[in-house]
């Protein structure tokens, strides 16, 4: 599992690309959506040094904001909006869970937020919103979600070595 999260954070986050990002370990911020994906009917992308923001909309209806930042010790930041379940209170843990899933569908770049979403759903009854669980060596994971009208904003801090590990 360890090598799959590493992997998954190398492929999703960063590839070198320009001088100063040759000193970073995971290089420059890229772009993980584009236009080109089906299911995504708006997109932008926006880095300035080792930060970026990306902004996607897709044909269900959903928004995401991805913000990563790090050079050696990385954060990726995902916003989703999406329409607030209408019945009974969701097990939000596992609705974070259902769009990484939905990621991973659109593309063989995405593929990967589907192990995410494994860990997410395996670890739901562990997450408490604000707080971040490590679910290995350095790598963390924390929840929070902000309820908006008939919308929900459900906020994903994936990092490595943000926090002081608890494990050995």
């Amino acid at each position: 599992m360890r090598q799959l999260l590493s992997f998954s954070l190398l492929f999703l986050l960063l590839s070198c690309n320009n001088a100063d990002s040759e000193k970073c370990k995971y290089g420059a911020p890229t772009p993980v959506f584009s236009k080109e994906i089906k299911s995504v009917t708006g997109h932008s992308f926006e880095a300035k040094g080792q930060e970026s923001t990306e902004v996607a909309t897709f044909e269900n209806g959903m928004q995401l904001q991805l913000k990563q930042s790090g050079c050696n010790d990385i954060k990726q930041e995902f916003q989703f909006t999406i329409e607030r379940p209408s019945e009974g209170q969701p097990n939000w843990f596992l609705l974070v869970s259902e769009q990484f899933i939905y990621l991973s569908s659109l593309s063989e770049q995405t593929v990967s937020m589907g192990m995410w979403a494994s860990v997410i759903s395996s670890n739901a009854s562990l997450f408490k919103f604000g707080l971040p669980i490590e679910v290995e060596k350095g790598f963390f994971v924390k929840i929070d979600k902000i309820d908006s009208g008939n919308n929900a904003i459900l906020l994903v801090e994936l990092s490595e070595n943000l926090y002081p590990s608890t494990q050995q």
